[in-house]
């Protein structure tokens, strides 16, 4: 039932991208001066990328085996914690994480909005919140582990880049 759900919101998603651009400009325009020309600029460039449905369905493919290998990931941790929840519940967690995620766009890195959204989820689907809140620390400690060194090594670059900018300013400087 919910994945026939899913996919007539998708269709809609689809069809107000492919066709509602025509009203959506419409009213942009009655609104604000030059919006919509830019509403209609955004329609372009959308319909460019459905002239290809092979990539948009490649997109579509990668997106969601990124979503089910979140859930998968989600999943080994709650077995490895001792927690027997069904891969379909996890699956339905990540989900709704990931919206709560998204509600907390202006939150940086939506610090305690995953993990309020693990603590409160987690036990509408048969584990405890504790195991959620777990769950969520454990892909916290993930991303701190990848992001971390990534971090270092952009900050090296750019620090030897800002160096070797300011060497170069100093040797174009006339000498007095």
């Amino acid at each position: 039932m919910s994945l026939a759900l899913g996919a007539i919101a998708g269709v809609l998603f689809l069809a107000v991208q492919r066709y509602g651009q025509r009203i959506t400009a419409r009213i942009a325009a009655a609104v604000t001066r030059g919006a919509g020309q830019v509403v209609a600029a955004v329609g372009a460039a959308l319909d460019a990328i459905y002239r290809s449905p092979g990539r948009v369905a490649a997109s579509l493919g990668l997106h969601i085996g990124g979503w089910i290998g979140n859930a998968l990931v989600a999943w080994m941790a709650f077995r490895l914690i001792g927690s027997r929840i069904e891969l379909a519940s996890v699956v339905a967690i990540e989900s709704l994480v990931a919206a709560a995620r998204s509600v907390g766009v202006l939150v940086p890195n939506a610090l305690g909005v995953q993990e309020a959204a693990y603590t409160v989820l987690t036990p509408l689907f048969g584990a405890g919140a504790e195991l959620g809140l777990a769950v969520s620390l454990l892909k916290r400690a993930r991303d701190i582990v990848l992001g971390v060194p990534v971090l270092l090594v952009w900050q090296a670059i750019e620090g030897r880049r800002a160096l070797a900018g300011a060497a170069g300013a100093e040797s174009d400087e006339p000498l007095s």
